[in-house]
């Protein structure tokens, strides 16, 4: 069962079905709460540096850096105009989850579209949402 920050995605269940299950819709922001969880396999993670646990999936939680610098941002830009979305958005989640975390998501069966859309804006909204602040979109 993969969980996101909100509760249990429900695998099958329409969207309707989910949030009334979760009383409410699914979330592209991260909890404020940090996590103990391992980090050991996320490149940008700093040794000893707190976690925000992005998503659990069957029982494991799988964390980014609470802090993000802006030059992970900054890379995320340019790979956006150099190479195109996909290409970036794989490349930054990467970069936060790590392989493993992206080897758990990608082989898991029950992975739906809105599953991986909601870890994938996490992310997104994790690196941009302060320089978002800073220019006065937020």
């Amino acid at each position: 069962m993969l969980t996101t920050n909100t509760g249990p995605v429900v695998a099958g269940a329409t969207r309707q079905e989910r949030v009334a299950a979760e009383h409410g819709p699914l979330s592209a922001t991260l909890p404020a709460e940090t996590a103990p969880a391992d980090t050991s396999g996320t490149p940008e993670a700093e040794e000893g540096a707190e976690t925000l646990v992005l998503f659990s999936l069957n029982g494991r939680d799988y964390t980014v850096p609470k802090r993000v610098g802006p030059n992970v941002a900054l890379r995320y830009l340019r790979d956006i105009r150099r190479h195109g979305q996909e290409h970036a958005i794989a490349g930054l989640m990467e970069a936060l989850l790590g392989a493993e975390a992206m080897d758990a998501l990608a082989d898991y069966d029950d992975l739906t579209e809105e599953d991986l859309e909601s870890v994938m804006k996490a992310v997104q909204t994790h690196v941009l949402g302060p320089l978002e602040k800073h220019s006065g979109k937020r």
